[in-house]
């Protein structure tokens, strides 16, 4: 989880579906710890990505194990 103003160091790894659990497993124990319980996930649709497909199952779990509301707002690309 990154606040608004963290920045994002440079990686090249892309999660994949095995490191799903373990990951969401992470994700869930920040969304506890900083008492999220409602929580918007901006995202291209998985029809435009399919590498986003661990990214969404990911989200989805951490926040199902968290008891956080989770919304995904799609953003579509104008091109």
């Amino acid at each position: 989880m990154l606040k608004p103003n963290d920045p994002i160091p440079y990686y090249a790894h892309l999660l994949i579906a095995a490191e799903v659990q373990d990951h969401a497993k992470k994700v869930a124990s920040q969304l506890e710890t900083l008492g999220v319980k409602d929580l918007i996930f901006f995202t291209r649709p998985l029809e435009e990505d399919e590498n986003l497909k661990p990214y969404h199952d990911c989200i989805k779990i951490a926040s199902q194990k968290a008891g956080a509301e989770l919304k995904f707002v799609e953003l579509t690309s104008n091109v």
